[in-house]
């Protein structure tokens, strides 16, 4: 007599079929609960950046969200094995055999990020004023005392010209009205004469 007697419940912990997949939202792919990269031509980067703390990955526009529920979660899937087992009356030792499934686990990558130290160029006013198609003035960084500011002149042919220029007496160049007024700017020091 055949007997369909015994049923194996398998539990397999995999990502969802949503992790490293780039969000048309915010342009990044979430690659755990908390992780995500930014994506590039709708590539992940796997530049791994992480979601603050209780802070979860997510399809919104703003990728992190508080106390959400995750794009990329670990999810159970419980599939069913039958197996046939035989049963005979005759007295010989009954035999029980069973087989294990491997089982699987993932492995998270660690990606470490280091950070380059840049020098910033020095200032030099021949190098602003080249990105300007107009006359215009700004502000000369070598003058601590806000009494001279930068004329750029670009000629009819493109061609680039600067000189520094002197305020009148008792008054400042102003970087937001591009003139010279009587209040003297924040951070300016005084002239003095000798």
């Amino acid at each position: 007599m055949w007997l369909k007697a015994l049923v194996l419940l398998l539990s397999i912990r995999y990502l969802a079929a949503t992790c490293n997949v780039c969000q048309s939202d915010s342009n990044v792919a979430c690659h755990s609960e908390t992780t995500f990269s930014i994506c590039y031509d709708g590539v992940p980067s796997y530049d791994l950046l992480p979601c603050p703390k209780d802070f979860y990955c997510t399809d919104g526009f703003y990728t992190c969200y508080q106390n959400a529920n995750p794009v990329c979660k670990t999810e159970e899937d419980t599939s069913t094995t039958e197996i046939q087992t035989t049963s005979t009356t005759t007295p010989s030792p009954i035999t029980t055999t069973t087989t294990k499934n491997p089982t699987t686990t993932a492995t998270p990558i660690t990606t470490t990020t280091t950070e380059i130290t840049t020098t910033e160029a020095p200032w030099n006013a021949d190098d602003i004023c080249q990105q300007y198609t107009k006359n215009t003035f700004f502000e000369n960084e070598d003058d601590p005392t806000c009494t001279t500011f930068i004329t750029c002149t670009v000629d009819s042919d493109g061609t680039h010209s600067t000189k520094v220029t002197s305020c009148k007496a008792n008054q400042y160049f102003s970087t937001s009205l591009k003139v010279c007024t009587a209040t003297k700017p924040d951070g300016c020091v005084e002239t003095t004469t000798t």
